[in-house]
C-alpha cells in the first residue's frame, strides 16, 4: 500500500543528504576505480536528435500468440534522466532514471544523479514526484541513486526496492523515511511489474520486467553483467516473449563483434523491439539500429514509449 506524502521537514532533509552525499561519495569513489566504467564520459554523448524524433512513440501491436491473451494494464514508459539528448526543453546529464505508469501505478526505475535536475525535468513533463508508488534501483553507482535525497525530500514515501549487497548505511537512510525492501531473488513488485532479481558480476545488478498486452519490457539501468545476461534472467523470472528491452547497455568502447554477440543472443531470445541508451556508447547503438531497423526506438532523454 502507498504510503501517504509528508513533507520532510528542512533541517531533516538537510541532515539526511549531507549523510547521503558522504555515502554517494564514497560510492562514487569506489565506481571510479572499477575498470568496467573507466572510459570518458563524453565518448558517448551522440548529437541532439530533434523533439520530433523523440516524441511519443507508439509501438506497433505484435500479434499475440493466442487469443485468449488476459488484458494487461497500458504501459507508459518516460526517460526523465538521461545522458543522451533528447527533448531540449529538459537538462542532460549522465545517469538513467526511468517514469513508468501502469494503469493507476507508477514505478520509478534509478535516480540519476542530480535531484535538483531530476525533479525539474518531471516538473517540465508534467509528472508529479508525489505519485511515485515505488522505487526501484538498478544498482548502487551514483548515476543511478543520486537523486534519492531530493525526490524524498517531496515527502513522498515508496517502498525502495535495494540489491543485498547495497551497503548497510545506505539502505539506514531509506529504512529512516521509508520501506526498504532487500532484493535476494526475483519477486513480484505489484500486479505485472517485477524484479529480474541479482543478475551477479563484476558489478551485480537487477532489471525491471514489466507484463504487458504485447509481451514482457525489460528495463535496464546499465547492464553491467551483460545486456544478453539480463534479459536471459529475465526471461527466467517471467514467463512471456521479450517485446521491449531499453535502458543502458554497457556497450561503450566494446568491439564491433561484442556487439553483434549480443544482438545475436537477443535475436536467440526473441528480442522483439530495442531501445538502448544510457552508457550503451553512440557506436554500438548505431549497430543495434542497424540491425533493428523500425524496431529500433530513440529513448533519449524525454522519450515516452506506450504500450496500449
Amino acid at each position: 500500500m502507498k504510503k501517504e506524502a509528508s513533507p520532510v521537514s528542512g533541517s531533516g532533509v538537510l541532515r539526511w543528504w549531507l549523510l547521503l552525499s558522504i555515502v554517494l561519495a564514497a560510492t562514487t569513489a569506489c565506481a571510479r576505480s572499477m575498470r568496467s566504467i573507466s572510459f570518458p564520459l563524453d565518448l558517448f554523448r551522440p548529437e541532439n536528435t530533434s523533439a520530433e524524433e523523440l516524441s511519443t512513440s507508439t509501438l506497433e501491436p505484435f500479434q499475440p500468440v493466442t487469443p485468449e491473451e488476459p488484458v494487461m494494464k497500458p504501459v507508459r514508459i518516460t526517460v526523465v534522466y538521461n545522458n543522451i539528448a533528447g527533448n531540449p526543453d529538459l537538462e542532460t546529464d549522465w545517469g538513467f532514471s526511468a517514469y513508468i505508469e501502469t494503469g493507476d501505478e507508477v514505478i520509478l526505475f534509478d535516480t540519476g544523479t542530480n535531484g535538483e535536475i531530476l525533479l525539474r525535468n518531471m516538473e517540465k513533463l508534467g509528472l508529479d514526484p508525489t505519485s511515485v508508488d515505488y522505487l526501484v534501483f538498478s544498482h548502487l553507482h551514483n548515476d543511478h541513486i543520486g537523486g534519492t535525497a531530493a525526490l524524498l525530500s517531496t515527502g513522498v514515501q515508496p517502498p525502495a526496492y535495494v540489491l543485498d549487497n547495497f551497503p548497510q548505511g545506505f539502505q539506514q537512510l531509506l529504512a529512516a523515511i521509508t520501506e526498504v525492501v532487500v532484493v535476494d531473488s526475483p519477486l513480484e513488485i505489484t500486479d505485472g511489474v517485477y524484479t529480474s532479481g541479482p543478475v551477479t558480476g563484476e558489478i551485480t545488478e537487477q532489471a525491471l520486467v514489466l507484463e504487458t498486452s504485447q509481451g514482457l519490457v525489460v528495463v535496464t539501468g546499465c547492464a553491467h553483467p551483460g545486456a544478453n545476461r539480463m534479459v536471459a534472467q529475465a526471461k527466467e523470472a517471467v514467463a512471456g516473449e521479450v517485446y521491449l528491452v531499453m535502458g543502458g547497455f554497457h556497450l561503450g568502447g566494446a568491439s564491433a563483434t561484442t556487439v553483434e554477440g549480443i544482438i545475436a543472443d537477443f535475436r536467440d531470445m526473441g528480442v522483439q523491439n530495442a531501445a538502448p541508451s544510457h552508457c550503451t556508447g553512440e557506436a554500438a547503438m548505431l549497430q543495434i539500429q542497424e540491425a533493428y531497423g523500425e524496431h529500433y526506438l530513440s529513448s533519449g532523454l524525454g522519450a515516452v514509449i506506450e504500450i496500449p
